[in-house]
């Protein structure tokens, strides 16, 4: 019994748009995104994407980081995507068991090694900011690019007074969670 390739595809069609009816507005589009490439992966390699395997997963898994060079986190965060599909699939009857279920996944340090934005994304953000109607938003994006809070520094500002002297001081937590303040007089000089 030979079967209608386009038949097929619309199947599959079917079972990604059930899928993707789950979520809304931007998670809806970046869930689309993640499953349109797997099941591009899967068409590109003739492999029916119900009849793949825990091996095929993990060759996917093993694409996503050697040709895309996609980092752990992206490869966790875009894999449940496909996982959920396989999940759905179960939960609908369509498969007896999901082939997602022992795959292994890449391990994800618990903290970012990224310790800010690259001086690409601050100067897109300073241009955003520069763009803004208040006038505000440019110097504030400015002054935490100076202070070190665009390369992963936490900052705040404190202030009160301090023997009848007005005091502010800005609190630094870097990298290394070591608390660095830098206090400063409000009052005029003059």
């Amino acid at each position: 019994m030979a079967h209608d390739p386009a038949a097929l595809f619309t199947d599959r069609l079917q079972l990604a748009v059930a899928y993707l009816a789950r979520f809304k507005g931007t998670s809806r589009e970046h869930t689309e995104s993640d499953l349109r490439s797997f099941l591009a992966w899967c068409a590109e390699r003739g492999l029916d994407p119900l009849a793949a395997q825990r091996p095929h997963l993990e060759l996917y898994i093993r694409w996503m980081q050697e040709v895309h060079r996609f980092k752990p986190a992206t490869v966790s965060r875009r894999f449940p995507v496909t996982a959920g599909f396989y999940r759905t699939c179960v939960i609908d009857g369509i498969l007896e068991h999901s082939p997602a279920e022992y795959v292994r996944r890449p391990a994800v340090p618990a903290e970012s090694p990224t310790l800010g934005f690259t001086h690409l994304q601050f100067e897109a953000l300073l241009t955003a900011a520069r763009q803004s109607p208040n006038p505000c938003d440019f110097a504030l994006i400015a002054m935490l690019g100076l202070f070190g809070q665009i390369d992963g520094k936490h900052w705040s500002v404190a202030s009160g007074t301090q023997k009848e002297r007005d005091y502010a001081a800005l609190a630094f937590t870097d990298s290394r969670r070591r608390q660095i303040s830098t206090p400063f007089s409000t009052q005029e000089t003059t």
